[in-house]
C-alpha cells in the first residue's frame, strides 16, 4: 500500500514536471 501511496504521489509529480511526451516514454 505504501508503495502504491508513493507511486501515485510521483506520477502526480511527474504530469506537473514533465510533458505528456516524457511521461509517456518514462512510464513505458
Amino acid at each position: 500500500e505504501m508503495i502504491y501511496q508513493e507511486e501515485l504521489h510521483l506520477g502526480e509529480v511527474d504530469k506537473m514536471l514533465r510533458k505528456p511526451g516524457d511521461l509517456s516514454k518514462f512510464h513505458a
